[in-house]
Order: structure tokens, then sequence, then C-alpha cells
């Protein structure tokens, strides 16, 4: 085997057999601006070439000591109060006071999952977990989603029977508590909310947090209503109010999370407008196998296909280049895959499968 220096490159080898005619590139670009290319030629019994270009985007960038150290005051603050106000919904008797405290416990341990998966993700990338631990976020996310929903319906359940057999309520213990919850879960709100939107797994803590925050404004206008008219059963109906909230914030949170799991494209990504930026590059003539997903919402990824002219001249290392560039300066899509094919229609590889 003879082998010679590429000129589009300086870190770019061809290697030539007498039977391959088969060029593969593939270029590596770091976060930490460390960059290394090479390409092989294989002359085989047809004119079709392939270059492949990596670009990695995934490097430690991510920081969630910021969020963690949010969701660890909120969980202490949490986990005080939520001791007030079983202590207040058992003395009062309010169904109201007792939902608000149990959400509290289920957001204690909502937040203390949020926590544990930051712990998780920030861990080293593995042989076995190439892409690290990103979506332990993703998936304490949707856990959390669904703890949501799974709560609220059995409020709405207890509400049912509460409906049935009107409990006595002292107002009193039950609007103070009630206060004392407000504030305590607009304090939580305000010290979360910042970090909750960039990030799927500190926002289903926010959600649990705010949906406390609905309950605790439930607990007080049930305490006017019922002061005001004697009526016992606005207790539970607020109470269902407030938990039909909920189950819309969970089913928002649960749809965007298995959205992520499911390898669906990023919601603010195009797949049709990438490819016509492919396309408007000198001498693409196709962009096929184009798939775009997200390990979590901030670390989108692309593979894709680039058929170039057969006439075209063979400087992949720059086609990948000016492909990358584009991807990150328009999709700031960091890490891309991308394989460059030229030759006729007829010896594109059979492995590929045009989409579009």
């Amino acid at each position: 085997m003879m082998k010679k220096k590429q000129p589009d490159g300086p870190s770019a080898e061809v290697h030539l057999s007498q039977d391959s005619g088969h060029a593969t590139d593939q270029s590596h670009s770091r976060s930490d601006n460390h960059h290394h290319g090479h390409s092989h030629n294989h002359d085989h019994n047809d004119d079709h070439s392939h270059s492949h270009g990596h670009s990695h985007g995934l490097g430690h960038g991510h920081d969630s000591s910021v969020p963690a150290r949010r969701l660890k005051l909120v969980l202490s603050v949490i986990l005080i109060f939520a001791a007030v106000e079983i202590a207040g919904g058992l003395l009062s008797g309010s169904l109201a006071l007792l939902s608000d405290a149990g959400h509290m416990i289920a957001d204690s341990f909502a937040v203390f999952m949020s926590l544990l998966a930051f712990s998780i993700s920030s861990r080293s990338v593995t042989r076995r977990h190439s892409y690290g631990f990103y979506r332990a976020e993703i998936l304490a996310a949707f856990v959390n989603g669904l703890l949501l929903a799974a709560y609220a319906l059995y409020i709405i359940f207890e509400s049912y029977q509460r409906f049935r057999e009107p409990r006595d309520i002292q107002l009193d213990l039950m609007a103070w508590v009630g206060l004392a919850g407000l504030a305590v879960n607009v304090l939580s709100a305000f010290i979360i909310h910042p970090v909750s939107k960039d990030n799927l797994n500190a926002r289903g803590a926010y959600l649990h947090i705010l949906g406390d925050l609905m309950g605790s404004v439930a607990v007080l206008g049930a305490a006017g209503a019922i002061y005001f008219t004697g009526k016992l059963w606005f207790d539970p109906l607020l109470s269902v109010a407030i938990s039909a909230l909920i189950i819309y914030s969970a089913a928002g949170l649960i749809r965007e999370s298995g959205h992520i799991l499911m390898e669906g494209a990023p919601a603010h990504i195009g797949v049709e407008a990438v490819r016509e930026q492919l396309l408007s590059l000198s001498g693409v003539e196709d962009v096929h196998d184009l798939h775009i997903w997200s390990i979590t919402p901030s670390h989108p990824m692309i593979t894709a296909h680039i058929q170039v002219a057969a006439d075209q001249p063979c400087s992949h290392n720059s086609l990948l280049e000016q492909a990358r560039e584009l991807l990150k300066k328009e999709f700031n899509i960091e890490h891309s895959t991308l394989q460059v094919e030229y030759g006729p229609e007829d010896l594109r590889c059979v492995n590929c499968e045009e989409t579009g």
C-alpha cells in the first residue's frame, strides 16, 4: 500500500490500494479547539467516494453546579414547611391544606431526584457511555412529570370523596398556614426559576414548586369562600381546579422529555431548514440520510450524507469545515457527523437511502 499527503489539509492522508476507489475523510473538532483529520482513498471497481466528518461539542461545558445549589436550598425550605402544613392540615381538617402538604412532600422527592440526576449527569464519559450521562436529567424530568400527574389524579379522587362527605374545617388555621405556604412557595419559585428556563431537569422541579404555589392559592381561596358563604364544598372544588392545572403542566413536561428520549428532532431546529442550508453550500447536489436529535435540549446532534457533483475537486476537509461552521452558526449544532459522497447517481452507496 502506498501513502501520500492529501493536498487539501495539513493533517489529511490518502491511502491507495489496487482494489478500491473509496475515500473517507474524518475530521474532529472538539470543544478545546483540538482538530485532527484523515482521509482514506481505496480503489474499488467504481468511482464512488465518501468523506466522513465528525465535530464533537459535548466537551466539559455542562455545568450543573449552579442549578444544583439552588435545588439544595429549595429542598431544605420545602421539607421544613411540609411538616408545618401536615400538622396544620390535620389540626384544621382542610383537604386543600393536606393536599398541598402532600404535594410538597412529592416536591421534595422530585427535587431530590433532580439533584441526583445532576450528580449522575456530571460524571465523565466512559467506554460504555460515550455520550456521558446527560440523559439522567431527561429521565428525571420524565419521572417528575409522571409523579405530578399521578398526584393530581389522587387529589381529584380525594376531592370527590369530600364532595360526598363534607367535613368541618378550622378556617383560621387553614388560612394562616395557607398564607405561610404561599410565601414559602413564592420564595422557592424565585430561587429555582432562573435555572429552569434552559434545563429540562430543573424545569421539572420548578413545575412541582409552581404546582405547590397554586395549591397555596387554592387553600387561601377556599378559606375565603367558605368564610363568606359557609359552603364547605369550595375546599374540594378548588383542589380539583388546581389539580387540573398541575396535570396540564405535567403533560407538557412528559411530552417534551419523552420526545427527547424517543430521539425526536429538537422543536427549535427545522429538519428541512437544515437541509436547505446544507444544499446552499457550493457544489452540494443532495442531502440525504439526515437525522437530527438531542441528548438534552442544549446538546443537539446531527448526522447526514452530503452528495457533491462528480466534477467537483476533491477537497473534503474544506467542505466539511464549511458545513460544520454553518450548522454551528445557524442552528447552534456543535456535534455533527457528516459523510461526503461524490460520483454519478447510480454509484451512490447502496447503504444510503434518500430521505427527501
